[in-house]
């Protein structure tokens, strides 16, 4: 026996398949439904208002439900939206009076993120703080948002 060539053996089995697949087709007649896969830790955006004055801070509560990365950002910054803020993230046992940072950053700008990577579940908090940059008799308000799992 004669083996075929290597391009007419290819072209056999590309039709044989192609043929294979056409009757497949031609038998279903329901649609292929395709289905995603659920997000195994679905983010979640808090959003929180607040004030600051000269040296203050403010501290908003919340869950994290998931062990994941959590960002932390200033969304809306008033009077002056080019002021140098403090974000931090940490704990507080004493119903948000205090927290306990576990990670901050002393100058963050309107837009910009604070990112903490791998908290566990459950309850921490999120401080926004004066510098030094907000004059005597300011008031600043801000809105910041939190994603996390």
């Amino acid at each position: 026996m004669i083996p075929k060539p290597l391009a007419a053996r290819t072209a056999s089995a590309a039709a044989a398949s192609l043929l294979a697949l056409l009757m497949l087709v031609a038998c279903d007649d329901d649609p292929v439904e395709v289905v995603e896969p659920p997000d195994p830790d679905p983010q979640v955006t808090e959003s929180f208002s607040g004030t600051v004055e000269q040296l203050g801070l403010s501290i908003h509560l919340f869950t994290i439900g998931g062990l994941n990365n959590t960002e932390v950002e200033i969304t809306e910054l008033a009077p002056l939206e080019t002021l140098t803020l403090g974000l931090g993230v940490g704990t507080s046992t004493d119903g948000g009076e205090t927290c306990a940072l576990l990670a901050q950053d002393r100058s963050v700008r309107l837009g910009e993120t604070l990112l903490i990577q791998n908290l566990a579940e459950g309850e921490y908090c999120v401080t926004v703080f004066d510098v030094g940059n907000i004059f005597p008799d300011q008031v600043v308000e801000y809105t910041i948002e939190v994603l996390h799992p």
